[in-house]
């Protein structure tokens, strides 16, 4: 009885991680094509097939219950700034990078063996956002604790080494983002995005400590928020 409800459950995730996967690529591919006025930018078709791969291999593997709560969070969330002002920034850093590369040529000189090592990092850290994810399907888009889920404490994977690993690796892969795509005044808006990703970590931090039991003991054992032997 069990057997035909998995397979349809997996053939439903498959469905899902594909279509995600695929949209993306799409959305990406245009975000920064249409303002260049030329699909044919090198580069851009390994970086949107990078993107493409992992999101599908993420909506096909990670927990549905997390995919739901990151595409229309639960009630009572905070920071809803952060939110819509990353994916405002995330657009207009698309957008940048495909002026520059197309039409207005200002920091577009970025050697191909930067473009390559950047993308390298830039898969690694989605890599491993979609890894941290894996260990905590609780990993909001917005700061809340998840009640109706059975939000608990996570300290496994990356949570052994820092309070915050998401982060960090939203902030590696924005950083390479720029220099992937050949564009180095693509880098503007993700700048303003980091300050704010910043803030909403100290904020999430101090939020934890006050409602999730157990993260005073856990950030007693592990100090470090974001990098180890820094901050």
């Amino acid at each position: 009885m069990n057997a035909p409800r998995c397979r349809t459950g997996l053939v439903a995730r498959l469905a899902f991680g594909l279509l995600a996967g695929a949209a993306t690529a799409l959305a990406l591919a245009a975000a920064v094509a249409i303002p260049a006025g030329t699909w044919r930018l090198e580069g851009l078709a390994a970086y949107v097939l990078v993107c493409g791969v992992l999101v599908a291999i993420g909506g096909a593997t990670l927990d549905p219950g997390l995919i739901r709560e990151r595409m229309r969070p639960g009630p009572g969330g905070r920071d809803r700034l952060t939110l819509l002002a990353g994916k405002l920034l995330i657009a207009l850093h698309l957008i940048t990078a495909g002026l520059d590369r197309g039409r207005w040529h200002l920091t577009d000189r970025v050697p191909p063996t930067v473009r390559l090592a950047a993308l390298i990092v830039f898969a690694l850290a989605l890599a491993a956002l979609i890894w941290t994810m894996h260990h905590n399907p609780f990993f909001s888009t917005l700061v809340r604790i998840q009640h109706e889920r059975g939000h608990r404490l996570v300290t496994s994977g990356p949570y052994r080494f820092v309070r915050h690993p998401g982060y960090l690796f939203i902030m590696l892969l924005l950083v390479a983002s720029a220099p992937a795509l050949g564009s180095w005044l693509a880098e503007a808006p993700i700048a303003v995005y980091l300050v704010l990703i910043l803030r909403r970590l100290v904020l999430e931090d101090r939020f934890l400590h006050e409602h999730l039991p157990g993260y005073r003991a856990y950030a007693a054992r592990i100090r470090w928020r974001l990098l180890p032997g820094l901050w």
